[in-house]
C-alpha cells in the first residue's frame, strides 16, 4: 500500500477533509456574503456571543491568555513532533505527515481568526456607520493644529508627572470607551482585556507597540513602551476588542477617549499621539520647529525616542512590508498608512455636519 493510500485511509486525512471543507466555507462567508448580512448576523450576532463568553472567561482568570497560550503551542508542538517520529515509517512518510498536520493547523488558524474577531473587518467601520467622507486635509489646516496643539502640550508639560501611568485607573478607560462607541458606533456591552506583556520590548522589536491576538481576544501593550505613550496604545488595542479593525479608526477613537479623559495624564498622552502625526506630516514639507516647543515638551519627546532605541526593530522592512500586505488583503486598501489617518479622520469628525457620504 502507498504513502499516499495509507494516509488518504488514515483518521488524520479525513480531519483534514472537515478542516478543508470549514475552511472553504469560511472564505466564501468572508469573501463573497454582503456587508449588511455579516454586520447583521456577525457583529450584531454572533460576536456578541464570542465576546461574552471571552469576557467571562477573563473574568474568571484576570490574567494575560498569552502567557498560557506560548506554553500550550511549545507542548502541543514537541509531542506532536515526538509522535511523527516515532510513528514514521520512512523519511518521505514523515515529510508528508508533517506537511498535513502544518496546513490543517494553518487552516484551523485563519478559521478561527475570522470566526473569533476578523469578520469585522468586513463589516461597516466607524466613519461609515457614522456616514462620514474622508478627504485629504490642506497644509494650511494641518499647520493650524500642529500649533494649536504644540501650545496645548507646552501647557501640559509643566505640570504633568511623567511617571503617572501606574497611577491610570485603567478600568475607566473600559467605560469611557463603551460609552463612545455606543453612542457613535454600535450599542455595547462588551468587556475586553488590555495587558502589559514582558520581557519588555520584545513587541518592539518585531515593530509593535501594542497587539490585539483574536485567538485570545485580549489587547496587549509592551511593557517596554515608554509611560507616556501606554495610555493611548492601551486605549487603540482595547478599541479592537470592541471589534473595530481599521488601524486609524481605532487610533482615532483612541484619541477621542483619551483627550476627554479626566486625568491629565492620559489627555497628555493622547496629544502627544496626535502631535507626531501632524510634526510628521510638517517636518516632510520642513516646517517642523522645534523652537516651538518649550524644554520640558521636548526632553517628554526625546525621552520617548531614547527608550524607542532600547528596543530597535529587527525586521523593519519585512514587517512593514508583510504587514501592509495583510491589511490590504482583509480590505484595508490604504495597508500600513491606515495608521497615519488620524489627522484626516479628526477634520472629518470635526466637521461631520459638511462630511456626509
Amino acid at each position: 500500500m502507498g504513502i499516499v493510500q495509507r494516509l488518504s485511509n488514515n483518521r488524520r486525512f479525513g480531519a483534514i477533509k472537515i478542516t478543508l471543507m470549514f475552511f472553504l466555507i469560511t472564505m466564501i462567508v468572508v469573501f463573497f456574503c454582503p456587508e449588511s448580512i455579516l454586520d447583521a448576523l456577525y457583529a450584531n450576532g454572533l460576536y456578541v456571543v464570542v465576546r461574552w463568553f471571552i469576557d467571562l472567561l477573563n473574568d474568571w482568570l484576570n490574567i494575560p491568555f498569552l502567557y498560557l497560550l506560548v506554553p500550550f503551542l511549545i507542548v502541543l508542538s514537541l509531542r506532536s513532533l515526538y509522535e511523527l517520529i516515532k510513528k514514521a515509517n520512512s523519511l518521505t512518510g514523515f515529510g508528508l505527515e508533517l506537511c498535513f498536520r502544518l496546513l490543517r493547523f494553518l487552516m484551523l488558524v485563519i478559521i478561527l481568526f475570522y470566526w473569533l474577531w476578523g469578520v469585522n473587518y468586513k463589516t461597516p467601520g466607524f466613519f461609515e456607520k457614522q456616514a462620514i467622507a474622508l478627504h485629504p486635509v490642506d497644509m494650511d489646516h494641518v499647520e493650524q493644529e500642529y500649533l494649536r496643539i504644540t501650545d496645548t502640550l507646552n501647557k501640559y508639560s509643566e505640570v504633568i508627572d511623567t511617571s503617572g501611568w501606574e497611577a491610570v485607573n485603567k478600568g475607566v478607560f473600559l467605560e469611557q470607551l463603551r460609552t463612545f462607541l455606543s453612542s457613535n458606533y454600535r450599542e455595547m456591552s462588551y468587556r475586553p482585556a488590555v495587558y502589559e506583556i514582558y520581557p519588555k520590548g520584545w513587541m518592539m522589536r518585531i515593530g509593535a507597540q501594542g497587539v490585539y491576538l483574536p485567538w485570545l481576544g485580549q489587547g496587549h501593550i509592551d511593557a517596554g513602551l515608554h509611560d507616556l505613550q501606554k495610555p493611548f496604545t492601551y486605549l487603540h488595542e482595547m478599541s479592537h476588542g470592541f471589534g473595530l479593525t481599521h488601524e486609524g479608526e481605532c487610533n482615532f477613537v483612541a484619541y477621542q477617549v483619551g483627550i476627554a479623559s479626566a486625568d491629565p495624564f492620559v489627555r497628555y498622552s493622547a496629544y502627544i499621539s496626535y502631535w507626531r502625526y501632524l510634526a510628521f506630516q510638517m517636518a516632510l514639507t520642513g516646517c517642523h520647529d522645534k523652537e516651538l516647543m518649550n524644554n520640558t515638551f521636548k526632553e517628554h519627546i526625546y525621552s520617548i525616542y531614547r527608550n524607542s532605541e532600547r528596543y530597535p526593530d529587527l525586521f523593519p522592512r519585512f514587517r512593514q512590508r508583510s504587514y501592509d500586505l495583510y491589511l490590504k488583503a482583509q480590505g484595508i486598501e490604504e495597508g500600513m498608512k491606515s495608521y497615519s489617518e488620524l489627522i484626516m479622520m479628526q477634520y472629518a469628525w470635526e466637521n461631520r455636519m459638511n462630511s456626509a457620504y
